[in-house]
């Protein structure tokens, strides 16, 4: 299913499916980059939450919470699909929230 605010590619990967998908399989291995600061992220940095199957598995949860732009960010997605070593699809369950820091607010007072 593509979505309004989605992203795909295709490429060719000189690996064996399986090894590719392992690497992609742990969800934080194509995530490592939004961990560190960087002029990408504004900044900012993301931190990854895994339930106990680490987002291996149907209906694993996978958190995401962190900064960008100096703003506060949460994301939950759930993997949907599975299937070793060919496909894996997984959906934001939960509207993506960003707010603002208490001590970026204007004074109002």
């Amino acid at each position: 299913m593509i979505y309004a605010h989605s992203a795909q590619a295709d490429v060719e990967v000189a690996t064996s499916a399986e090894r590719l998908f392992d690497y992609m399989d742990d969800q934080a291995s194509p995530g490592t980059h939004m961990e560190r600061s960087s002029a990408m992220m504004v900044w900012g940095s993301m931190a990854y939450d895994f339930d106990e199957a680490c987002g291996r598995s149907v209906g694993s949860v996978i958190k995401m919470t962190g900064k960008v732009a100096g703003l506060n960010l949460h994301v939950e997605e759930v993997v949907i699909q599975r299937q070793a070593p060919f496909l894996k699809a997984w959906e934001t369950v939960v509207e993506p929230r960003l707010s603002e820091l208490p001590d970026a607010l204007p004074n109002r007072g």
